[in-house]
C-alpha cells in the first residue's frame, strides 16, 4: 500500500512539473511572437522622379551563393 501511494504521488509530481514546463514554454513563444509583432517596421523610401521602382541594386550585385556545401573527405578513396 505504501508503494502504491509513493508511486501515485511521484507520478503526480512528475505531471505537475511537466505541465509547468509546457506552460512556461508556451508563454515564452507567445512573448517572442508579441515582441516581434510590436517591433517597428521600416517605412519604404519614396522613389525619386527619375528612379524606376524595382529591386534594390545591392541584391543585383550580390554574388550568388552555392546551393550545396561540399564536405571534405575524411579518408582517401580505396
Amino acid at each position: 500500500m505504501q508503494f502504491l501511494l509513493f508511486d501515485v504521488s511521484a507520478t503526480l509530481v512528475f505531471l505537475v512539473g511537466y505541465l509547468a514546463v509546457v506552460a512556461l514554454q508556451q508563454r515564452r513563444t507567445l512573448a517572442a511572437v508579441a515582441a516581434t509583432s510590436r517591433a517597428p517596421r521600416a517605412a519604404p523610401r519614396p522613389a525619386t522622379p527619375g528612379e524606376r521602382p524595382g529591386p534594390p541594386q545591392a541584391q543585383k550585385e550580390r554574388p550568388t551563393e552555392p546551393c550545396c556545401r561540399e564536405w571534405p573527405r575524411l579518408s582517401a578513396p580505396r
